[in-house]
This record gives structure tokens, sequence and C-alpha cells, in this order.
């Protein structure tokens, strides 16, 4: 997989109502979200964008905005727009949620090994006790149709779209170095932030120790 350009996406059109405010420009260790969902992907990605809605006023410093061709559809729509520049420049994307504090570049990194060899695959998904997690993936860019069909029907499921096309799951268990139980908590209303700082403390210490 080393040898395939990959376009990272760090997802950022959500519109953060339950957190009452933007949280794309939460700073987190100093950094806003994007800024450090961007530093993740940098290391295994040819180039890092943010996907934003069509009316977004945000910044988002170094990195190269791609607004959502259909104006609040969800996370889909980010991947629709993502993917069909990757596919014009034959890359597939890796899609990041901005709000997972706790995913580092291993992570993204192993998921890319895994695919290396399953090129027949639209995607390549982490999951946890079976829970998916399409907002940390590598999508390709024969998944495109499947989430134009499913945004024109008014399906705007991430979960949904696994269903309708060829998916490689890779279960996440203990036995990895950069395993923890809430690898994939998101930041979604105030009380989430409490104490998040010293659990990414907490989850690099325990990654440490593993290896």
């Amino acid at each position: 997989m080393s040898a395939e350009k990959i376009l990272g996406v760090v997802m950022a059109g959500g519109a953060s109502r339950r957190m009452g405010f933007d949280k794309c420009q939460l700073e987190l260790e100093g950094r806003t979200l994007v800024a450090r969902s961007g530093s993740v992907l940098e290391p295994v990605c040819d180039e890092v964008v943010v996907s934003i809605q069509p009316d977004s006023a945000g910044e988002y410093g170094l990195f190269r905005a791609i607004r959502d061709r259909r104006a609040h559809s969800g996370p889909l729509a980010g991947l629709e727009s993502t993917l069909e520049e990757g596919a014009v420049r034959g890359r597939p994307v890796f899609l990041l949620a901005c709000d997972l504090p706790h995913v580092g570049t291993d992570v993204v990194r192993h998921l890319l090994d895994c695919a290396r060899d399953r090129g027949d695959c639209a995607a390549v998904v982490p999951s946890i006790e079976g829970r998916r997690q399409p907002l940390c993936a590598l999508y390709r860019a024969s998944a495109l149709a499947a989430v134009s069909r499913q945004l024109e029907s008014g399906e705007r499921s991430m979960r949904a779209l696994l269903d309708v096309i060829s998916v490689l799951v890779v279960e996440l268990s203990e036995e990895l170095p950069f395993f923890r139980t809430d690898l994939f908590r998101n930041l979604n209303r105030p009380a989430d932030l409490v104490g998040v700082v010293h659990n990414i403390a907490d989850g690099a210490n325990i990654a440490k120790s593993r290896r």
C-alpha cells in the first residue's frame, strides 16, 4: 500500500449541534481538532485535505478545503466530493473524522497495510467488537457510484453504505500496540471533553508499554 498514493481527508463538515459550537476549531493540546487529525494523516498520505460544507467559513491552516457538492447531507456527501477528486487523480481516500482524538497515525498505517493486497475491496474499515467505524476508513473509487445512489435516494447513513459495497473489515483487538477500548470514542457533547487530554496521555503510555 505504501506505493499507492492516498488522499487523506479530515472530515470537518458536521453541524456540531450537540456540542453547541464548532468543534472543528476546538483546541486540544494546543492544536485544533482539524490540525491534529491532519497531522495524523500526513505521515501516510500523499496529500491531506479538509472536507467541509459548501457554506463553511472556517479556517483550516495549510490544508486545502474540498466543499461538499450536496449541502447538509452528512459525511456521505463529504465522501462523495472527495472520492470524485481522488478518482480524477487516481487516488483512494482515507477518511478521518476530526473528532476522534484517540486515533493516531499507527491506526491509519495498520489499516493501509491490511489494504495492501485487497485492491478488490471498495472500502477497508476498522471494527472493535463487531462495531464498524466508517469515519476512520479507506475508500476506493469503486465505491463512488454506490455513494451517489445512496445520496440521490435520500439515504445518508455511512453504515448503510457499507452494506452495499465490498468491504474488508479489520477487527482490532488488544494484541495491537495501539489498541484501547475507547479508540473510536468521539467528541459530541461538552461532557465528552472532560478528562480527554488525560485519557490521550494514558493511551499513549499504554501503547508504548506494549511495544
